[in-house]
Parts: C-alpha cells; sequence; structure tokens
C-alpha cells in the first residue's frame, strides 16, 4: 500500500467480475478534513470488454489469484493505482489545468509487444535507431478515441512482460461497448475529470467490482460509497 497521502481519488465500480460497464466516483479532500467528499455525480463508463482482471499497482495482489490481467486478455486492470500523464491532441490540451500533457504527434506510440526494451511505454518511433517492437498503438491512427485522455500506471515499477499494456482513461466508442482494456467515459465527461485531476494532489484510481470494493474499504483506506448509487 501506498504511504503517501493523497488527495484526490477516482473510484471504478462494476457490478461483477465480467461486466464491461461500471461508473465512476471522484472524492476529494484536504490536508485538514481527512473524510473524503464526493466531488460531483457518478459518470457512466465503459470497461474492457471481458470485465476486469487483477492488475499490478501499488497494493500487493491477493493471494491465491487464478485471474490476473495478461496482454490481449480484453479485461480491465482491478486494483489501486497512480495516475500518469494526459495525453490528446492539440485542441484537448487546455483541459490538462493542472497535469502534464503528452501531445500525441504522427510517430508517437505505445509499445505493447513484450518482447520489446520499450514495452508499456509511450516513444517516439522516428527518434529510435533501430525499432525493436513488432506491435504497438500507434496514437495519432486511433484519432477521436484518443484525442483526449490519461494513463494509469498499470504493470509500472517493474514493467513485466506480458502483464499488460497501454491501460489508459480515453473516450468510448459508444456507452455498450467495451474497450480492449481501458476505462472509457463520454467525451464532455472525461474534459472535467482532466480539468479537476491535479498532480500536486497525488490523484490515484481504485478500479474494483463492487463486492471487492467493500471488502478492502478499511484496509485501503477507501470512502464508502453510498448505497443505490451503482445498479
Amino acid at each position: 500500500m501506498s504511504t503517501i497521502f493523497y488527495l484526490q481519488l477516482l473510484v471504478v465500480v462494476s457490478p461483477n467480475w465480467n461486466s464491461p460497464q461500471g461508473s465512476l466516483y471522484l472524492f476529494e479532500r484536504d490536508s485538514e478534513q481527512l473524510e473524503w467528499q464526493l466531488a460531483r455525480d457518478p459518470i457512466p463508463v465503459a470497461l474492457g470488454k471481458n470485465g476486469m482482471a487483477w492488475g499490478k499497482g501499488l497494493h500487493p495482489l491477493p493471494q491465491g489469484l487464478k485471474t490476473l490481467k495478461r496482454e490481449g486478455d480484453g479485461k480491465t486492470p482491478a486494483g489501486f493505482y497512480s495516475i500518469g500523464p494526459a495525453f490528446g491532441d492539440k485542441e484537448h490540451e487546455l483541459h490538462a489545468k493542472k497535469i502534464p500533457y503528452v501531445l500525441i504527434t504522427e510517430d508517437l506510440e505505445c509499445v505493447d509487444d513484450p518482447h520489446s526494451r520499450y514495452y508499456n511505454q509511450f516513444v517516439h518511433a522516428g527518434s529510435i535507431i533501430g525499432p525493436d517492437w513488432k506491435s504497438s498503438e500507434k496514437m495519432a491512427e486511433i484519432g477521436p478515441l484518443y484525442a483526449l485522455g490519461f494513463v494509469i500506471e498499470h504493470n509500472y515499477d517493474p514493467i513485466v512482460p506480458g502483464d499488460g499494456s497501454a491501460i489508459f482513461f480515453h473516450i468510448w466508442r459508444t456507452p455498450e461497448q467495451g474497450s480492449a482494456g481501458c476505462t472509457t467515459m463520454a467525451e464532455i465527461d472525461l474534459k472535467q475529470v482532466v480539468e479537476w485531476l491535479d498532480s500536486n494532489s497525488l490523484p490515484r484510481v481504485v478500479q474494483l467490482p463492487l463486492a471487492e470494493y467493500e471488502q478492502r474499504i478499511k484496509e485501503w483506506g477507501l470512502p464508502n460509497l453510498k448505497a443505490g448509487l451503482i445498479d
């Protein structure tokens, strides 16, 4: 568990492990009042098309797990994570008011080839001599879905080949359509989330099925969710 005092928390909960839909809650607190406060109404989100699987974040994985996040499994990583930079096109850069922003250029890629030394990293392909990857997410080619997003630091420290890459929050295609493993939402909602994020508040994100979340409220110091806010 991270011992750093963080002031912003994004909570993503789903009805069960297999659901491709869920809800996002934004919580905040200050250095004097440690009670979490809901920053706005819950936001509908779409998850991985195959639901969730435990991923590698800031908390140790539960013992005896059989379902772990793997490259290409279509699952959103469950767990507790730091948030990396926002990213997107020039038009959406203005929404990253208090968080670093990676501008998508024609050669920006996120490598998803587990055999590459650049696995799960952003690279400017044009500046790499002898690229060693056979597959990557070419960010500019993905277009409107990546016009705005931000990084979830899953499988970052250390990066383990094959344990999942390119995990983001980004714009959804439709509310019903699950992703390859990212958490997605309407553009209007994502703009507000990115505007709210403040790197000085050390934002964190927790993603879990609701029953798993409720089991970890005390252990992980999580806010209670009001009954009835998730279907």
